[in-house]
């Protein structure tokens, strides 16, 4: 089916009226036609969509969940070091005043 639905309708009629083309088989290419044209729609749209988002600077959704994901995987890394790092207890130093000596 050509790109113009009009005159695509109308070569479909023409062949319906001359009996080259059943009206059931026009409905199902014309259905077929109808779901092209709309994938093809869509996939321009979000292309489209795509570009708008990332010249607004916006995040991704996918790229938010792989963000959270890293930060999750740092929390476990940083918790995992910090329960196996033990910190050594130093004494406090006793000060002696001066000219003292015991």
């Amino acid at each position: 089916m050509s790109n113009d639905p009009i005159s695509a309708f109308k070569e479909y009629l023409s062949k319906v009226s001359k009996g080259e083309k059943s009206p059931q088989e026009v409905v199902n290419a014309v259905g077929t036609w109808v779901k092209e044209s709309g994938d093809s729609l869509k996939g321009k749209i979000e292309i489209e969509v795509e570009a708008a988002v990332k010249r607004m600077g916006f995040a991704k959704k996918t790229d938010v969940d792989k963000l959270a994901a890293e930060v999750a995987d740092l929390k476990k890394l940083f918790a995992a070091k910090k329960s196996g790092v033990k910190k050594s207890v130093k004494k406090p130093i006793k000060k002696m005043a001066k000219g003292k000596v015991k």
